[in-house]
């Protein structure tokens, strides 16, 4: 009905439509997400293939301002921090890395504006029965809460959403801080001696570091992160198979994807071919290949040895405290700690 909808407005309008059907219930089972969450990946997927292969940069919706109040009190529910209190974003890549990007130009205004210009130019619209039926939260915060919300505080869905504003740049001003005060090198954070930061800012350094699809990171995993950092020592599961290992008491953290070991196990070294490669648990590949010509590479996981320094045979394995050697330029030798 909704598709049927939707193509006789298009037409109407002279605008194209494209419309493809899933088995939404079918990919919740096999991705084990809620059926409403599946739908939402599946429909922002479907958005961004479409906007791809007709050459669009930007996905338009027209979530309004009494969308991002009944966000923000939902995640206030469930007892959320600043990334939470954000809300919905103006405007976001519509999955991390993607040139598509979604944009929300209708958050200023309130759904009853929306409403009244649609019935003034006598535009048809749709509404999701499931908003108003009371069998989820959000429809029981539609329905319920933010209407008698309502009529104690004036304006309530404005001022909820002038709080979104206010937790949107203090999530901005945390990761310029987390950026500047958590420096970062390959997978290890450096924190200092005593350096223990706050959870937010350890949260939001490790999701700037961790991959797109990397864990969610919990405030549970975040909060056994900082024992471990307070303790000295520990491995700490983090979520998705990925673990974070300390060094020293708020000094170091080393994130670890799945299937690689300990650094503390130190597993036997591998032998290196010259040219060639090896490839380590995890996915992580170690190469050997002649010297290309050109500046040195700032990969921070790419780094120059001296062939004529360190002759064949080579062998690969975790450095070992004590170990030694010496950077390109520095003429004393380094010391692993």
């Amino acid at each position: 009905g909704d598709a049927i909808h939707v193509r006789r407005q298009a037409a109407d309008l002279g605008v194209r439509v494209r419309v493809r059907r899933m088995d939404v219930p079918a990919l919740a089972r096999a991705s084990r997400l809620g059926l409403e969450a599946e739908a939402r990946s599946a429909r922002y997927r479907f958005l961004e293939e479409a906007a791809l292969s007709e050459g669009y940069t930007q996905v338009v919706t027209a979530h309004h301002r009494d969308d991002q109040a009944e966000t923000l009190l939902l995640r206030l529910l469930r007892g959320t921090g600043p990334g939470g209190l954000s809300g919905i974003a103006p405007s976001r890549p519509i999955r991390p890395g993607s040139p598509v990007r979604l944009v929300r130009p209708l958050l200023a205004y309130p759904r009853s504006e929306i409403l009244d210009y649609l019935g003034r130019r006598s535009l048809s619209w749709l509404s999701d029965p499931t908003n108003e039926d009371g069998s989820n939260l959000r429809s029981v915060v539609r329905q319920g809460l933010l209407p008698w919300l309502g009529e104690g505080v004036p304006d309530c869905s404005r001022r909820l959403g002038t709080a979104s504003d206010l937790a949107r740049t203090l999530r901005a001003a945390w990761a310029r801080i987390a950026r500047e005060c958590v420096p970062v090198k390959g997978p290890t954070l450096t924190l200092g001696p005593g350096g223990t930061p706050p959870g937010g800012i350890l949260r939001e350094r490790l999701l700037q570091v961790l991959p797109a699809d990397g864990p969610p990171l919990e405030r549970e995993d975040v909060r056994r992160t900082l024992d471990a950092l307070r303790r000295g020592r520990g491995r700490v599961d983090i979520g998705s198979g990925w673990s974070a290992e300390v060094e020293g008491r708020g000094a170091r953290l080393t994130l670890i994807p799945p299937g690689l070991p300990s650094r503390g196990s130190d597993p036997e070294p591998l032998s290196l071919p010259c040219p060639g490669e090896v490839r380590l648990p995890g996915g992580i590949v170690v190469a050997c290949r002649p010297a290309a010509p050109g500046p040195i590479p700032t990969d921070p996981m790419e780094e120059l040895i001296d062939a004529a320094g360190s002759p064949a045979p080579h062998q690969v394995r975790f450095a070992r405290e004590g170990d030694r050697f010496r950077p390109l330029g520095y003429a004393a030798e380094v010391m692993v700690g």
